[in-house]
């Protein structure tokens, strides 16, 4: 074995405990949210919970090495760019930001799964009674631009 061996195992073995110890991390997170809504006590909640869990391990993983690629590259693109912040958040917001864990109501279909982020999500949408006025049912409340106009600002 020759010194550049080492410490190439060296490093796969720290690599190997860094997973380790965030698998147990995610094992643990998961279990909060299904606890809440009450369904943990029966054999489906604690398959779904066991389901999250298994999923939360790839998905967290892959989650995890692009958030830390969108991390050092918004950093680069932050000091190349000369210290323009918004350039950086165009890349740190969609990598940082967002899901690192699958919990049992985004398996269930109940929660969307946000891979990559956006800093202020859309509110849910609203379970109350259609307001009265001129506009037809489903049509948008944002106003409408013409083809020629200029975006409005």
């Amino acid at each position: 074995m020759t010194t550049r061996d080492l410490g190439t195992r060296g490093g796969r073995w720290r690599g190997a405990v860094a997973a380790l110890l965030f698998a147990i991390a995610l094992g643990l997170a998961p279990t909060a949210p299904a606890q809440a809504a009450g369904d943990s006590g029966t054999s489906s909640g604690a398959a779904m919970q066991a389901a999250a869990w298994l999923a939360s391990i790839p998905y967290g993983a892959a989650k995890l090495v692009y958030a830390i690629s969108g991390g050092v590259i918004g950093g680069i693109t932050y000091v190349l760019s000369g210290g323009n912040k918004q350039a950086a958040d165009a890349v740190w917001i969609p990598s940082l930001y967002g899901d690192y864990i699958i919990t049992p109501a985004q398996l269930r279909g109940q929660e969307p799964i946000h891979f990559v982020g956006r800093e202020n999500p859309p509110p849910p949408p609203a379970q109350s009674a259609p307001a009265t006025g001129s506009s037809p049912a489903g049509a948008s409340s944002y106003p409408m631009q013409q083809p020629n106009e200029p975006p409005a600002q």
